[in-house]
């Protein structure tokens, strides 16, 4: 990878470019990343961030929604909106000969958003009933609940689609409040990867989105909890197997030690049948369906490390009892030398596949100037990766994993005796819904 072809500059309203020259297509992938998310809802109307991102391209001042899906279309591009948590893009892949009329309408899109009544209506409603239907989902539920418990008396808590009674609170002018204020004033980055040539680029920002206001800084101090509440949730359906979420804060994304975690949980649980959960109560034990851990960033909060397991009701006492035992083993105990090998192994093919195309090069960049780190992070976190020895490697493990202080939800048969469960977490608050 060509570091020569990358240029990082800032537009004078202060938003920030990569700029990376790929001649191998004539190819133009276009990402606008904005520095907010569901943390911006607020209280009383929480789904107000996803509910107002879902009506951004359903209609202009000048063009509805039939006509924005036309436009698109009619010249092949592959348009994309995504919320999250802690961030929103927008993201368009097309020809190198069009970049500059479909920049010019993501442009007016973006910034003359019409939010007709009848539009929001209908996404109020296509939104309260997928939150019904999910109700019918025990994956779906339990998940959902888990950030409840883990991110009590924040603002990550809630769903981001948000309450069926909070959407029907949302009003026209909360939206267009929350789209202008909270969203399009936020700091906004744009990545491109393109064949196209870097002065034509420059020019095509200047006519649109440097033409926004300047941005303005963020002073606020997010906060979280430092400490785990401790605290088991139950829930209670009619289900016929039990779902697992266990889990405890992970790291922020510029944490120098993420690159460890990223090794050391694909040996824990998140490299699927090489990991040590699914061998040992999957396969050998036999008493799960799935098992697996996973973490992600949520920068500016700390994201979750999650433990999840589905199980028959007869097992569940085993499995996780087994699930615990085998996390504090690995905090006493850490990686086999084996095992580390193994991991950089798999993720020396995963890291080159994941970079491969221009849109995933042009997330990789986007995702560099929201958390504030290298561009060519991912290469920068393989390279960290095989300098990590065995002694390190249990350092980390030691200091990290902790199969105590941990929370989470759990979904069980509605007349399923949980009296064990108290011996299990002794130190535990035991509640149900």
């Amino acid at each position: 990878m060509l570091k020569k072809n990358l240029k990082e500059f800032e537009l004078e309203n202060g938003i920030k470019v990569i700029y990376y020259q790929r001649k191998e297509l004539p190819l133009f992938s276009f990402a606008i990343g904005f520095d907010t998310g569901q943390y911006e809802d607020p209280e009383g109307k929480e789904g107000l961030f996803n509910l107002t991102i879902s009506l951004i391209d359903k209609g202009t001042k000048k063009f509805d929604v039939f006509k924005i899906s036309e436009f698109f279309d009619s010249y092949g591009a592959r348009f994309d909106i995504t919320p999250s948590k802690n961030f929103l893009t927008v993201s368009v892949l097309c020809r190198e000969d069009f970049s500059e009329k479909i920049v010019n309408f993501l442009f007016h899109i973006l910034t003359e958003p019409a939010f007709k009544e009848e539009e929001i209506l209908k996404e109020k409603m296509r939104i309260i009933t997928e939150i019904l239907q999910e109700r019918e989902e025990p994956e779906i539920l339990v998940s959902k609940k888990f950030y409840e418990v883990l991110y009590e008396n924040t603002p990550l808590s809630h769903p981001i689609e948000g309450y069926e009674e909070t959407i029907r609170k949302i009003e026209k002018k909360d939206i267009e409040n929350f789209y202008f204020e909270k969203i399009l004033k936020k700091n906004i980055y744009i990545s491109a990867t393109t064949s196209l040539d870097f002065d034509k680029f420059k020019r095509i920002l200047k006519n649109t989105f440097a033409r926004l206001d300047k941005r303005r800084k963020d002073k606020r101090n997010f906060s979280y909890p430092l400490k785990i509440s401790k605290k088991i949730l139950i829930l209670r359906d009619k289900v016929n197997q039990v779902f697992v979420r266990l889990g405890h804060f992970s790291l922020l994304r510029r944490d120098k030690n993420y690159s460890k975690l990223l090794l050391l949980n694909y040996i824990l649980g998140g490299g699927a049948f090489a990991s040590r959960l699914y061998k040992k109560i999957r396969n050998e034990k036999g008493l799960v369906y799935s098992v697996y851990s996973k973490f992600y960033p949520l920068d500016p909060f700390k994201g979750p490390f999650i433990y999840a397991f589905q199980t028959g009701s007869n097992n569940f006492p085993l499995a996780l009892k087994i699930l615990l035992e085998e996390i504090k083993k690995f905090k006493e105990k850490g990686p086999l030398k084996a095992e580390i090998e193994d991991a950089k192994g798999f993720f020396k093919g995963s890291i080159p596949r994941d970079t491969e195309t221009y849109n995933q090069l042009t997330g990789m960049f986007l995702s560099s100037l929201k958390y504030g780190i290298s561009p060519f992070f991912m290469y920068d976190t393989l390279n960290e990766m095989m300098k990590i020895d065995l002694k390190s490697a249990r350092e980390f493990s030691n200091s990290f994993f902790d199969h105590k202080n941990i929370c989470g939800t759990i979904l069980l048969p509605e007349k399923y005796n949980i009296g064990f469960l108290k011996e299990i977490f002794p130190n535990h608050i035991i509640c149900n819904e």
